[in-house]
């Protein structure tokens, strides 16, 4: 997981990021890292087609618009390795108000079958994101301030923050200093958008955000909240097109 954490600290200190590399608080191990995120194997790596996604449902995968445009400009689509298993991209479903550098940045992923030994975790629909705990997951290289050389183990990271912003579309994380930042504190690189940010409720876990991009001490994630609808029509509107093509024969045996 290539996290840049711009304001982890001792003392205050701000620590030089170099980039696309995971830095991790001076007091912390990289080790509490790679545990913290084996608790959340719905986080997916898209491969060769740079990006993050999650398993929200046995076959769906949510991630950001500009990844699965990647995915669409490939010659041929990347498997995703998931849990112990490779799967195959089915279709692509982009948001249709998406425009390249804009807003709307959410789509997601069909898979050809559905995905065993990982439990999907389901997307956040209530509206009461503001200074909820967050814990965001990527995949990647791995190091410490001043590391001559960086881990490439491709093992997937998690990190904390609070969602400090809440807007009709995103929420967006703010990089804490000193004592304001908390534990394993985390960002994601620009290369790791489309991951997700796992919320935990009584009800359980949800995905309350998927990465967009950076803005100075502000990440910022596309809102799932506001996009559950849209993302709920895709999926109906998909299964009853597969029921309708097995009814009249056309699909796929």
């Amino acid at each position: 997981m290539r996290l840049i954490l711009m304001g982890l600290l001792l003392g205050g200190a701000m620590v030089a990021t170099p980039a696309g590399a995971i830095l991790i608080r001076a007091d912390r191990d990289d080790a509490e890292y790679v545990e913290l995120a084996s608790r959340y194997a719905s986080a997916v790596s898209l491969g060769a087609a740079g990006g993050e996604g999650v398993l929200i449902a046995p076959r769906w995968v949510l991630t950001s618009a500009h990844c699965a445009q990647a995915i669409e400009e490939m010659k041929s689509r990347p498997k995703l390795r998931i849990g112990k298993r490779d799967y195959d991209i089915q279709s692509v479903f982009i948001l249709p108000q998406w425009v390249r550098g804009g807003s709307n940045d959410i789509a997601m992923l069909l898979l050809t079958k559905v995905v065993s030994g990982v439990e999907p975790t389901p997307i956040y629909r209530d509206v009461d994101e503001v200074d909820k705990g967050v814990v965001i997951v990527g995949h990647g290289p791995s190091g410490k301030a001043g590391a001559a050389q960086l881990a490439r183990d491709g093992r997937a990271r998690a990190a904390i923050n609070t969602v400090n912003r809440v807007e009709p579309r995103r929420i967006g994380l703010r990089l804490k200093a000193g004592d304001d930042a908390p534990d394993l504190q985390g960002a994601i690189a620009p290369e790791e958008t489309g991951g997700p940010a796992y919320v935990e409720t009584k009800a359980g876990l949800f995905v309350a955000g998927i990465a967009i991009g950076a803005e100075g001490e502000w990440q910022n994630y596309a809102r799932v909240s506001f996009y559950a609808p849209w993302i709920e029509d895709v999926m109906l509107d998909a299964a009853k097109q597969e029921m309708n093509s097995n009814l009249d024969g056309s699909g796929r045996s």
